[in-house]
């Protein structure tokens, strides 16, 4: 069984397969920890999957970003050879090192972190690697783009995130509602996320149904 984790409900859905066990974070850091350490003990691997957001200039969205290691909350390197298998499923993908601590929307502070060798960020993959380091299982990050470096998130996407990872449809009318100014950024974003889960899900084919884990 390989053990997956994401944000939303829609992006494991991108993954499933009777061989991968997905558990969608929600934005709820202790919950996921608590679920992938449950878990890790029946699973052959970890993947943080997913988007993602880009740190430097060159990555653009729609691109896949494979990680190498993980660098923020926790410290990790990723399994080179689960890597190695993934890059040459997915021509065109990029192989870089993942910041990961918990939500960053802020445009200049996701250039920053890109000036110090970080490719992209994301929410999940630090607790992903510090159970993965954990159990003694290989580790592999795979997340496609869906906002480039400068792209600031809307505020309806930054409420957007219910537990367990549903969507938060009422949270984010009422951001919209209150804040209407924000409709084309966050139409844009919609629009670049829905993209984005095609590729995911045409990744998924071309991995097959163990993600590429030989």
């Amino acid at each position: 069984m390989i053990l997956l984790t994401c944000g939303f409900i829609v992006e494991a859905q991108t993954a499933a397969s009777d061989q991968v066990t997905a558990v969608p974070g929600g934005g709820d850091a202790s919950y996921l920890a608590a679920e992938l350490d449950r878990l890790a003990p029946q699973a052959e691997g970890i993947v943080s999957w997913g988007l993602t957001g880009a740190l430097v200039d060159d990555l653009a969205i729609g691109d896949w970003v494979i990680g190498t290691g993980v660098s923020g909350g926790f410290e990790a390197d990723c399994d080179a050879g689960w890597r190695d298998c993934v890059l040459a499923a997915l021509p065109g993908a990029r192989a870089g090192r993942f910041h990961a601590d918990g939500l960053l929307a802020d445009a200049p502070a996701k250039r920053r972190l890109g000036e110090g060798g970080a490719l992209a960020v994301d929410m999940e993959s630090h607790i992903a690697a510090r159970v993965a380091a954990k159990h003694g299982l290989p580790l592999l990050i795979a997340r496609v783009v869906s906002d480039r470096v400068d792209d600031a998130m809307p505020p309806a996407v930054l409420v957007s995130m219910g537990p367990r990872g549903k969507t938060a449809y009422a949270r984010v009318a009422a951001s919209l509602a209150r804040y209407p100014a924000q409709v084309p950024a966050f139409a844009a974003f919609a629009r670049h996320s829905m993209a984005c889960l095609k590729v995911l899900r045409e990744g998924r084919e071309r991995l097959g149904p163990r993600l590429g884990l030989g």
